[in-house]
């Protein structure tokens, strides 16, 4: 009974947010059409009170939420590197040099959201399951016991993500 109320849950949660998501984009087409910024917001005017206030939260958002997303980043990188990786302050001045320097150069946002979309859209799809279950599997668990499914499903996300990045990168 608590696993089908938290699918539910869940299944609204998304649902919410996928709507919210998409009134939102649809206002913004609507407001702006083709001639959207790939950061929304930088499509209205400067003295536009609304704008100003919703740029005030989104830096507060980005202010706070940037150091949790980098710290776990260091984390898992240190973890791949292992103990013969860099020691922890180098590591953090490597990494926050490369985010800066790619800041720096990068213009259009619209475009990293469509790598980003297109590459890790279809891994969460295809990929992600597929791992998830194989390892499920291999634990005794899981409750597909077709191996053969997973290599497809892995093999469709890496197809469709390298399809999506050739075309976004092409557009």
């Amino acid at each position: 009974a608590k696993l089908r109320r938290f699918g539910g849950v869940t299944a609204a949660s998304f649902g919410i947010v996928a709507l919210l998501c998409t009134v939102i984009m649809a206002c913004g087409f609507c407001t702006f059409g083709a001639n959207a910024n790939g950061l929304l917001l930088a499509s209205y005017a400067n003295a536009d009170g609304a704008a100003i206030l919703a740029r005030v939260c989104v830096m507060i958002s980005v202010l706070f939420g940037f150091p949790l997303n980098f710290v776990l980043l260091r984390k898992e990188i240190a973890s791949a590197l292992g103990s013969s990786g860099p020691d922890r302050r180098t590591l953090t001045a490597v990494l926050l040099a490369g985010i800066v320097g790619l800041a720096m150069f990068i213009k259009d946002l619209g475009k990293v959201q469509a790598i980003t979309g297109a590459t890790m859209g279809s891994f969460l799809v295809f990929a992600a399951p597929a791992i998830m279950e194989r390892g499920l599997r291999r634990r005794g668990g899981g409750k597909h016991k077709r191996p053969w499914l997973e290599a497809i499903a892995m093999a469709s996300g890496v197809v469709l993500g390298v399809l999506g990045l050739v075309v976004t990168l092409r557009t």
